[in-house]
């Protein structure tokens, strides 16, 4: 295979790009020497000018190969993801659902018993992944995961019991449309250390043009009753009053500037925005441009020393924040998540899964605990380097690729990208990038203070979870 190029060429209105990413070096070319750059990057013949002019760059230890595949994931085999759905069951009606309210799992029983929920956590701690020094585990939607609240206190109870109690370190999330939050509840995962994410789309509006209960009524007031429960909390902790929002993006919601303005005005310090995952096309025009005006007016932000947006989305989870924060620390990846590597999802009935979104597809069924204890197979080996479209891909490990849901949605095969999503990611990257290179422009020791917040919080979600 051919070596892989350490950088990335690219122009936007009329600026030219070099980010050499093995260096974490961001260079604001002019289109003369841009278009040296390329037919240097093309293995196109150069003048001799032109060659000395490349020289230069060559000296700077810039327009560098990567050597060898990147390694994967260094903790890959020292953290282990466990997530499921407590129950399938939900009091919600999310017309988006990628569970279908529960129904897309069509096995049985459709929660665990006893029996079964000790029976997935003794082989994920210690058959799947025994030598894992830690572990983190979901409570994910797919059902409403406090409909199972008994199960998700006896599972946290197992950990500590039996998996804490060891030395290794376990945390525990928990995604919740937040209309079943009690003082009791809200008591009991905090004094327990549960972070929690709640799903809420923006306002009221575009919340509720898409989140309805059972009875097809909107779920904005409900999910705000249950935020403010939590934030006005005497007996939570602060680190658990600090909950996340959590917010699914449309093709008719994706003013990303509104959706963050309002989740700040609802108390929320750290945002997931995702796009989202279903067979329908994205209105690609409308997202890059949106995409563009957030990238822009964290500038102006920057400019008027407000990091409010910054410190929201630079997180592993947001869709341009995980991009944003990657280029931030000059990270490479060689695929995008490490489903069916070291994380797996467990239903009721055994059936284990790369992912929870992936739950109920049987062409993605990896083994049943009923019949065997181990895996038919893994996504060890699916790389970007793998995968045919990205191969060929000049952004591969800046990008990793797109999600297996996401991918078999669009395009029917887990293992071809979504060309719009291609797209879309192409546009964060580039975002990104020329994000940072102003940043740093304008105020040297400002950036370093967000970067210094950026690294800190990632070498802590590596020792913690």
């Amino acid at each position: 295979m051919e070596k892989a190029k350490g950088y990335y060429l690219f122009s936007y209105n009329n600026e030219y790009y070099l980010y050499d990413f093995q260096g974490g070096v961001i260079v604001q070319t002019n289109n003369f020497l841009y278009a040296i750059l390329e037919k240097h990057y093309h293995n196109q013949k150069l003048s001799s000018r032109e060659q000395r002019l490349v020289d230069e760059f060559l000296r700077c230890n810039l327009l560098q190969y990567i050597n060898d595949e990147p390694d994967p994931d260094p903790l890959q085999n020292e953290v282990a993801y466990l997530s499921f759905a407590p129950t399938y069951k939900c009091n919600f009606r999310c017309t988006y659902c990628f569970g279908n309210h529960g129904e897309k799992y069509t096995g049985f029983p459709r929660e665990f018993t006893d029996d079964s929920l000790l029976r997935m956590l003794d082989y994920f701690f210690n058959h799947a992944f025994p030598y894992a020094k830690r572990y983190r585990i979901d409570f994910v939607s797919g059902g409403e995961p406090l409909l199972g609240e008994a199960i998700i206190k006896q599972t946290i109870n197992y950990v500590e019991d039996n998996i804490s109690s060891c030395g290794k370190s376990v945390s525990i999330w928990l995604c919740t449309n937040a209309s079943l939050l009690t003082e009791e509840i809200i008591e009991w995962l905090s004094m327990h250390n549960v972070a929690i994410g709640v799903s809420i789309d923006g306002r009221k509006q575009h919340n509720d043009a898409y989140r309805t209960d059972a009875d097809g009524n909107g779920t904005y007031d409900r999910i705000c009753s249950g935020i403010a429960l939590v934030k006005n909390s005497k007996k939570a902790s602060k680190k658990f009053r600090n909950m996340w929002g959590l917010c699914t993006a449309t093709n008719e919601n994706c003013d990303f500037i509104d959706i963050l303005e309002h989740m700040k005005s609802l108390g929320f310090q750290h945002v997931q925005i995702r796009l989202i995952r279903s067979e329908k096309e994205y209105n690609v025009d409308r997202i890059l441009s949106e995409y563009t005006r957030l990238a822009d007016t964290l500038v102006i932000m920057f400019s008027n020393n407000d990091l409010s947006y910054f410190r929201m989305i630079i997180n592993e989870n947001d869709q341009f924040g995980k991009v944003l924060k990657r280029i931030m620390l000059n990270h490479i990846l060689i695929r995008r998540c490490n489903a069916a590597v070291n994380k797996i999802t467990i239903c009721p009935d055994g059936t284990i899964y790369p992912c929870d979104s992936l739950v109920g597809m049987q062409k993605f069924l990896l083994g049943n605990l009923n019949h065997s204890m181990s895996l038919k197979y893994t996504y060890r080996d699916v790389t970007v380097d793998s995968i045919n479209t990205c191969r060929a891909c000049e952004i591969k490990y800046l990008c990793g690729g797109d999600c297996y849901y996401n991918s078999y949605m669009k395009t029917g095969s887990q293992f071809e990208p979504d060309p719009e999503f291609c797209r879309i990611q192409k546009h964060l990257i580039q975002l990104a990038i020329m994000l940072r290179y102003k940043i740093e422009k304008i105020d040297i020791r400002l950036y370093n203070t967000i970067l210094a917040e950026v690294k800190r919080k990632h070498d802590y979600s590596e020792i913690y979870g």
